[in-house]
């Protein structure tokens, strides 16, 4: 017969873990497009508590010309919807007053506050800057050698240094990915590497420019929701 476990030893263990921490707040977000037109973009706005700075408890943004990835991820199709769970940062009652703010659709017609929607754009011709400058010193290292040099000059960039722009984001990515290979890659494997990289930010160049050719216009059908 087992001998019963010494209940000190359990208050004991207790004590030295500390009282357990509530499991967050989550909720789950929807968003239903019942546009004639696929969503490629939008900023959701959730108030805040009324003594908060900014009066937004959460923002959820979207933008599918922003996606890392060969194709991005995909818009959000007519009848299609949008789901993410979220924490909840303010009053679990203010996520019910939750309302879309803007929203780029595939045709370039635009719906909501101009302001976001400047934004928007801001960031995807920032991306496109970025791309553009990415291919161009990929046009300086095209062999192992000039990409050990040019990875033995790049700044220390701390870890948590903030990133200002769409358009730095890609490039520090980048220049991260150059100093990555040149420290672990198999020197072999340097031209297959390097053709994949300047085959995928030209897929990125060519793509960009259609998500910024559309000029603002009227919402295409009923608004999403």
């Amino acid at each position: 017969m087992a001998t019963p476990a010494d209940p000190r030893a359990a208050a004991e263990a207790a004590s030295r873990s500390g009282p357990a921490r509530p499991a967050p707040v989550t909720f789950d977000f929807l968003l239903k497009n019942d546009c004639a037109q696929g969503l490629t973009a939008f900023v959701i706005n959730i108030p805040g508590p009324q003594d908060s700075a900014a009066g937004i408890a959460n923002q959820i943004r979207f933008d599918s010309a922003l996606q890392v990835g060969p194709d991005g991820q995909a818009l959000v199709k007519p009848s299609a919807s949008f789901s993410r769970r979220m924490p909840a940062n303010g009053p679990v009652d203010s996520l019910c007053a939750a309302h879309l703010n803007a929203a780029i659709f595939a045709d370039g017609s635009t719906f909501g506050d101009r302001r976001e929607l400047a934004s928007l754009i801001s960031d995807r011709r920032s991306l496109l800057d970025g791309y553009r400058q990415i291919k161009s010193i990929l046009e300086t290292i095209p062999f192992r050698g000039d990409a050990a040099r040019y990875a033995s000059n790049l700044l220390e960039i701390p870890e948590y240094a903030p990133v200002n722009s769409m358009g730095e984001m890609a490039l520090r990515s980048f220049k991260g990915n150059i100093a990555s290979f040149v420290k672990y890659g198999n020197r072999s494997d340097w031209d297959g590497y390097y053709q994949g990289k300047q085959k995928w930010v030209q897929l990125q160049i060519d793509q960009l420019p259609a998500a910024l050719a559309g000029t603002p216009g009227t919402l295409p059908g009923p608004a999403a929701r």
